[in-house]
């Protein structure tokens, strides 16, 4: 995961040169995961696949998941999320209803890129929260992708929508209190 102070600290160098006159997209989005582009992930039109984005937000997504775990520990709340199920589909956890992509640019070989997520909390419903994500890349030092999830919270065991419980919640805006 590229660190978020990294990032920070070459905004700011750019910044002190005069190349940047705001904070990077980046520090919007508490979860960050480094992606190289692949050869294979190129399609006959000579740039990423469609899908592949979709994937890259995967990526962000599974990371954000298990940061749940670290927020949940942090606020004394493991008795209110059971991680086995939520990540393994045993118990409650969840279900990805919905996502969408708007491409800003094609992405080509080679490049490194930066899928992030985030989860406003004004997002976060009864029985589900929407993902927000971002592909950055590095080369061009702008944003790829945009695009979002509806993660619903789904009871594997008795087949029906669950809710988003409090233990979740709490660790959802732990997170994103971090920006």
């Amino acid at each position: 995961m590229l660190a978020l102070s990294t990032v920070r600290s070459q905004t700011v160098a750019r910044l002190s040169r005069g190349l940047v006159a705001q904070a990077s997209p980046l520090d919007n989005y508490p979860i960050h995961v480094d992606i190289p582009v692949q050869w294979g992930d190129m399609d006959c039109f000579a740039h990423v696949n469609n899908v592949q984005y979709i994937k890259f937000f995967e990526t962000a997504r599974i990371a954000h998941f298990h940061a749940f775990r670290e927020a949940v520990v942090a606020n004394g709340d493991e008795d209110k999320v059971d991680f086995a199920g939520f990540i393994h589909a045993k118990s409650v956890g969840p279900i990805l209803a919905s996502t969408s992509c708007k491409y800003k640019f094609p992405i080509e070989f080679p490049d490194d890129l930066v899928a992030c997520s985030r989860i406003p909390m004004d997002l976060v419903g009864e029985d589900r929260f929407t993902m927000q994500y971002m592909v950055w890349s590095k080369l061009h030092e702008r944003i790829a992708a945009e695009g979002d999830g509806v993660i619903v919270m789904y009871d594997y065991e008795n087949k029906k929508k669950s809710f988003v419980n409090e233990g979740l919640r709490a660790a959802i805006k732990r997170i994103e209190d971090r920006l």
